[in-house]
């Protein structure tokens, strides 16, 4: 007699979205909001075993982020805890990323980084060896087709820190990319966590313009005050993802601020991402 073919293997991808150590709001409530990003994820991970239950083998979640500093570090640390395996899909090559996300305050920094180096100034170096951390602990996809010319616009601006132009020019190119990644990252995705002060969104590639790119995409989002997370958490999370097999593309975001609820997007606004052009793009387990 045949045997029966395996049980099939369920996995949720999340992806994580939020403010840098920087934003006043999110340094503000941090341990908060980790607190609550912790309790999140249980509901998320109980959510997605009961939905599967009798139904196959639940696989460990699946975790995006850009693993900038803030947000998106502590919530890797906080999923390198529940054994989920870590996805960075980076809007550039690895040594450019570093560069531009240990905040070099000279050339030197910048350029040493680049070059697979350690960076003179202390904090910059250390910034640098936290993101070196989940390099090794993450997969990388690198979206790194337009790395020359981006790394000669940040080492002009890095040079030149009064020439506005210079900087706008580098600001402009290395959004463009963190919004690519952001997209990536929503497209491979099965849900979305944002940490969201409600205040800014005109910043491409930014916490609310990622939250706006979850949003075309037809993706639900539900708000929550810091007071009431946990209670709109488990009625939205646990209803939805049950319902919807693990393959609804959700949002869920709470801001550090005071918070409104958002429904999803009218049908006439929902559209696909584009798949991101043909490119020179490199795959690598760190």
């Amino acid at each position: 007699m045949a045997e029966a073919p395996p049980s099939p293997e369920s996995r949720l991808s999340l992806a994580l979205t939020g403010h840098r150590d920087s934003n006043p709001a999110f340094a503000a409530n941090r341990e908060a909001v980790l607190a609550t990003l912790a309790a999140l994820f249980d509901q998320v991970e109980s959510a997605a075993r009961e939905s599967v239950d009798g139904l196959g083998r639940l696989v460990p979640v699946r975790l995006h982020s850009l693993i900038a500093d803030g947000a998106d570090q502590a919530g890797f640390d906080l999923g390198q805890q529940r054994g989920w395996e870590l996805v960075a899909p980076l809007p550039v090559g690895r040594n450019l990323n570093l560069a531009i996300n240990a905040h070099p305050i000279s050339v030197d920094d910048a350029e040493a980084l680049l070059a697979g180096g350690t960076a003179p100034h202390p904090e910059c170096e250390a910034g640098a060896a936290a993101i070196r951390t989940w390099y090794g602990q993450a997969q990388l996809f690198e979206l790194a087709d337009h790395d020359e010319v981006l790394t000669a616009q940040f080492l002009e601006s890095l040079a030149n820190p009064n020439d506005r132009d210079a900087a706008h020019r580098a600001q402009a190119g290395i959004s463009a990319q963190v919004a690519l990644a952001g997209r990536v990252m929503i497209e491979q995705s099965d849900l979305m966590i944002a940490i969201w002060d409600g205040r800014s969104s005109n910043l491409v590639g930014g916490t609310g313009h990622t939250i706006a790119a979850a949003l075309e995409r037809g993706v639900g989002l539900v708000g929550e005050r810091m007071g009431h997370r946990e209670r709109t958490a488990r009625a939205g999370l646990n209803d939805s993802v049950a319902s919807h097999d693990l393959t609804l593309r959700t949002s869920c975001c709470w801001r550090t601020g005071e918070s409104r609820a958002h429904s999803s997007c009218p049908a006439s606004r929902r559209r696909s991402c584009a798949a991101p052009g043909a490119g020179r793009r490199r795959a690598a387990r760190g």
